[in-house]
């Protein structure tokens, strides 16, 4: 079992990003192993990642460290399978985030995946900013 996310063919997204300011709280600081950066959404809810992973891989478990009181919640998993379709797929994984600092560890088997994208549909920040310091996806490349 591999970590997916730190190959250089897996790039990000996210759907804001604290003042607009990339550099210092982009989306690629998720993929980052120096936790000194962080992924630092803009206030509202929903808020989104996603990974595109350039590659057809299965998933066997998501790791994220959150900043404890800027917590993603009411997570949706979806994910671009391998085959063409354009279209995101929701999936069944129990992703229940903790308000802490930890890094927590999702068990999600999830087969022939080129993207996942997990929506946080609210925050436990009361203005619905959402803090990622670690976002880590194993599992294997398919051949």
């Amino acid at each position: 079992m591999d970590s997916l996310s730190d190959d250089a063919r897996t790039t990000c997204r996210a759907s804001s990003t604290l003042d607009r300011n990339k550099k210092l709280y982009g989306a690629h600081n998720l993929l980052s192993t120096d936790l000194s950066t962080c992924w630092n959404s803009a206030q509202g809810s929903p808020q989104q990642v996603q990974l595109l992973f350039n590659r057809v891989v299965d998933i066997s478990t998501l790791r994220i460290m959150f900043q404890g009181g800027f917590v993603g919640q009411d997570v949706q998993v979806h994910v671009k399978k391998a085959g063409g379709s354009v279209q995101w797929e929701e999936v069944d994984a129990d992703v229940d985030p903790e308000d802490s600092n930890d890094l927590q560890e999702f068990p999600c088997k999830l087969q022939q995946v080129e993207a996942i994208a997990l929506n946080f549909q609210r925050s436990t920040d009361f203005y619905g900013r959402v803090v990622i310091y670690r976002l880590e996806v194993r599992g294997t490349e398919t051949a």
